[in-house]
């Protein structure tokens, strides 16, 4: 798969019928969604017990020096705590607010890897997300996530997945990597969605004299 970037004001300037948008812009959608509520631990070690270690009893223990600024945990994952059910924070800032990362299929290049680091396709910036967290896969089966043994896991809609294991993603399936999500949409479906938003935005721009 060939990824690019391209903002949500830049689709919405462009729609047209969905046929044409569709045949624009063939494959899927991963839309940024925001960050997820949960509870910050910092950097943790696990407890041996044994010889045999324990997954889910963690001694949180500082493995860095104390940060100076929030650009300097970004070279190491935080551990979080996710509640039952996982909330958005809504008024919580994120830096990719207003993207959409178009998945255009190619045999070039059969999958997509999503991570902190900057060598991924999909570069997510919080702490809470693995250098290498997960790969989006063109199988027989269809558009599949793998999570790459990441720190928090990754989630389809607040179900954990276990690592290595591919899962099939359908259409409109919110993907968490540790605590920020994405939204899946096809083509079509994101055309749907962005004809029904854009009166709401035409609404709020100011009127020309």
């Amino acid at each position: 798969m060939q990824v690019q970037l391209i903002h949500l004001e830049t689709l919405l300037s462009e729609l047209r019928s969905r046929e044409e948008f569709v045949d624009r812009y063939p494959g899927a959608f991963m839309i940024a969604a925001g960050l997820l509520r949960a509870e910050e631990l910092g950097p943790c070690q696990p407890t041996s017990h044994d010889g045999e270690m324990e997954e889910e009893r963690l001694i949180i223990a500082p493995t860095k020096p104390p940060r100076e600024s929030s650009r300097a945990r970004l070279d190491f994952t935080s551990v979080f705590r996710f509640g039952q059910r996982l909330m958005h924070a809504t008024g919580e800032p994120h830096a990719l607010a207003g993207s959409a990362f178009h998945l255009r299929p190619s045999g070039d290049k059969p999958n997509v890897l999503v991570g902190r680091a900057a060598r991924c396709d999909i570069t997510v910036p919080d702490t809470s997300v693995s250098e290498e967290h997960c790969r989006i896969e063109v199988t027989d089966q269809g558009v599949v996530v793998v999570d790459l043994g990441s720190t928090n896991g990754t989630s389809i809609n607040q179900r954990r997945i276990a690592p290595q294991t591919p899962e099939v993603l359908a259409d409109e399936d919110i993907i968490s990597v540790g605590r920020y999500s994405f939204q899946l949409l096809s083509s079509a479906s994101l055309h749907d969605g962005l004809v029904q938003v854009r009166p709401l935005l035409d609404q709020d721009r100011p009127q020309e004299e």
